[in-house]
């Protein structure tokens, strides 16, 4: 066999475990999605030149190195920040029991 050339069997026996080896470090994870928010999820991870499986392995090896999800993932939107404030300024009804908080959530049923 000529210098460089490849043994075909051999090559496809080296790639065979290669492959497994890759299987058994990797595993593959699922999630449920709304439609709408995957497709546009999908159009900025593609026009960023990767993949949704790159984006989900970079997240999740940052998240095993950090041992914390990246706070910037979890920025309360306003209405939530409008909350805390309310809180803040003790503005929130309080109430004797649990069974009064639940009268009044069901008051407008």
């Amino acid at each position: 066999m000529p210098h460089g050339a490849i043994d075909r069997p051999h090559f496809l026996y080296y790639s065979e475990i290669q492959r497994r080896c890759i299987m058994a470090v990797s595993r593959m994870v699922q999630a449920r999605v709304p439609g709408d928010i995957q497709d546009i999820a999908n159009q900025v991870i593609e026009a960023s030149g990767l993949t949704v499986s790159d984006v989900v392995r970079v997240l999740m090896t940052r998240i095993a190195r950090d041992k914390i999800i990246p706070p910037g993932l979890f920025q309360p939107n306003a209405e939530t920040l409008a909350a805390f404030a309310e809180v803040e300024r003790g503005g929130l009804q309080r109430f004797d029991s649990v069974d009064a908080l639940f009268a009044d959530l069901h008051a407008e049923d």
